[in-house]
């Protein structure tokens, strides 16, 4: 029993260089999220989002988290987060649970 192989093109590009790259860019297959822990005027704010995107085998889903605008302080670490994930197709449903921490 082994894991099932990575195709080669999202070997070449990490979920989270996909992330880091495309953003939050809106197309009309997503990004779907939320923006967490935003500032009222969205100044500062951390995206956590799931997209689908076209591979050469299908359509893979990617979840992301990007902290590229979650501080206006340079010193804070902004690093965008994102990985591939798998879908079930007898599933008809994908589901998203977030939990965010405010401890420091």
């Amino acid at each position: 029993m082994g894991q099932a192989p990575t195709p080669t093109e999202l070997l070449a590009e990490s979920g989270q260089s996909v992330c880091k790259r495309t953003g939050a860019e809106l197309n009309i297959l997503g990004p779907f999220g939320l923006l967490v822990l935003a500032t009222a005027d969205l100044l500062e704010q951390t995206a956590v989002y799931f997209q689908f995107v076209q591979s050469k085998e299908g359509w893979r889903t990617l979840f992301c988290s990007d902290q590229s605008q979650s501080s206006l302080d340079p010193y804070v670490d902004t690093t965008t987060y994102g990985t591939y994930v798998r879908v079930s197709e007898f599933d008809p449903l994908l589901s998203l649970r977030i939990l965010v921490s405010l401890t420091s």
